[in-house]
């Protein structure tokens, strides 16, 4: 589970649109979009890859990557 609009909105305020993020990180325009969309899971390298390539704080890789059941405090 990915949340797509911080993704996005990550990949475009560093500059970057989703094709030349694909191609920056080696993976094929329509799959790469799939994975941005939710529709196809990241691997964990992937992630790794993203994380560096876009900056992302440790807060911003787990908005981002890590499912919202994970991420809420338990009472």
């Amino acid at each position: 589970m990915v949340n797509t609009n911080i993704l996005k909105g990550k990949i475009y305020a560093t500059g970057y649109t989703i094709k030349s993020l694909a191609d920056k990180m080696g993976i094929e325009y329509n799959l790469f979009s799939k994975k941005v969309c939710g529709r196809v899971g990241f691997t964990t390298q992937q992630m790794l890859q993203l994380c560096e390539i876009l900056s992302l704080t440790n807060e911003e890789a787990r908005d981002i990557f890590m499912p919202e059941r994970f991420t809420k405090q338990q009472p």
